[in-house]
This record gives structure tokens, sequence and C-alpha cells, in this order.
């Protein structure tokens, strides 16, 4: 392989969900100017501190890569990125991507460095609009659930149209909306339980606590359980009782007789 073969290998930058992060690992990137932090003077300190951080592939940050993408609990958090354009190019065009509008005028922040949001709205988003999120970017390697990197998936004839580079937020339909509310709905109401609940990260594995989550969630629905609160104590019982070798109908057998509405 020659010299420019292996450069190509490499990611023009890492894309981290600083949410993934530990406090060190944070104070490690602010010290360093070689990173963009794309929240950064929004006004909002949450987002800032949460939001997603483009980094260029020193020998550290890639170390750091490594150690979070081997971890099944923060592999979401990581992401690598190869573009036919330069890295302040590129944390411009990454910048604009950071909210989403509705038909209706809301704005929402986008955390498309949690892969889990990333490939969420994705499959919702035509193949115009994906073509106007990529930008300049050529390949987008993330971390799947199961924590082995995956590429998201390119447009077809994405790689003749990386000159245009998207300027705004992107615009999504009350359908497109319904669908990514609807998909993300496990992945909420489980980290709404484990924010309360730390503890109740139990012995699952994060791949068999969202199929878990993902039947609950569709046993609400069945049921017509729309209340809150009700539904976190369902998932919390369920993270405390449910074993890894579960299937929907034993899952489901365990809330029939949980919930006295089914």
């Amino acid at each position: 392989m020659t010299q420019a073969e292996t450069e190509a290998v490499k990611p023009m930058a890492y894309l981290f969900d600083a949410g993934g992060l530990l406090d060190d690992e944070i104070a490690h990137l602010r010290r360093s100017s070689m990173n963009q932090w794309i929240y950064d003077h929004t006004g909002e300190a949450r987002a800032e501190t949460m939001g997603p951080v483009l980094v260029m592939p020193t020998p550290d940050v890639v170390t750091m890569a490594l150690r979070i993408a081997e971890d099944a609990e923060r592999a979401w958090a990581v992401n690598a990125l190869w573009a036919q354009a330069g890295f302040d190019r590129l944390a411009k065009h990454i910048r604009a991507l950071r909210q989403v509008r509705t038909q209706d005028g809301q704005r929402y922040y986008w955390r498309f460095a949690d892969s889990r949001c990333l490939t969420a709205l994705w499959k919702e988003l035509s193949v115009r609009q994906q073509v106007a999120a990529l930008g300049p970017i050529s390949r987008w390697q993330f971390h799947a659930r199961n924590g082995r990197p995956a590429d998201l998936h390119l447009p077809p004839n994405h790689v003749s149209q990386t000159a245009a580079m998207g300027t705004a937020s992107l615009r999504i339909t009350d359908q497109q909306l319904s669908g990514l509310l609807d998909s993300v709905w496990p992945d909420q109401l489980l980290a709404s339980v484990l924010e309360q609940h730390p503890r109740a990260l139990g012995h699952l594995h994060p791949v068999d606590r969202h199929a878990h989550a993902q039947t609950v969630c569709d046993w609400l629905r069945q049921v017509g359980e729309e209340r809150y609160p009700v539904q976190q104590a369902v998932m919390l019982e369920v993270l405390s009782v449910a074993q890894t070798n579960w299937d929907a109908t034993q899952l489901h057998q365990f809330l029939n007789r949980f919930h006295p509405r089914a």
C-alpha cells in the first residue's frame, strides 16, 4: 500500500457525542485547539456540554476513539468521517446541521454524533435530504448497537455530488417527525428510567436492553397505556427482572401479568 493509499484509509476527523465522554476526556479535548465544539456559542449550556465535537485524528484522539468504541455502554458516541474537503470546511458543514426544523417552525437539536439518533432520523430522510446532510462527507462510520463499526448508507451517486454543502438546518415533514418519534421512543424511555435509576443497568447488554425496550413500547401501544409515569414503571420492572434469553412472547406474558390493564 502506498503512502497516499494509507492516508486515504485514515479518517479526516472523529466526531464524538460529548454525552458519552467522561469528564477527563472532555477536559482533554477542551484543552486542545485542534477541534470544533459544534454546539458552542448557542447560548444553551446543556447543549454545549452534551453536543458533538469534531476532532482531528491525532494519536491520542485515535486512542480515545478506540477506547470508547470498545465500551459497550459508550460505543454509540464515536464516529469517523472521511470528506472531500478540509477540516475547517467540514466543521462549517457539520455546524450547519446542528438543528432540525419541523413544518410548524419548531427547531430541535439533532444529536447526529449519537449513532442512535443519527440512524433514527437518517431512515426518515429523503435521498435529497441525505445528500444535503452529507455535503462534502464521502464516508460516515459509526458504531451499531452491537458495538461493531458500520457505515451510514450513502444515497446513489453521492460521490459525484459532494461539492454541494448544506447551509441551513434540515426541514422535516410531520410524517417524518412522527416516524422519528416512534423510532426513538424505546431509547428515550430507557434513558429517562436509567437517569433516575442508574443501578437498573443491571446485567443486560445494551443490545438486549434496547430489544426489551422496543417490545415494551410495542406492548404499551397495544394496550393503549399513555401515562408516562406508568410507562417508566413498566420499563423499570422489566429492566429489573428480564433475562437476556427472554423472547418477545415471554416478555409479553410477564407484562400481561404485571400490568392490570392488559
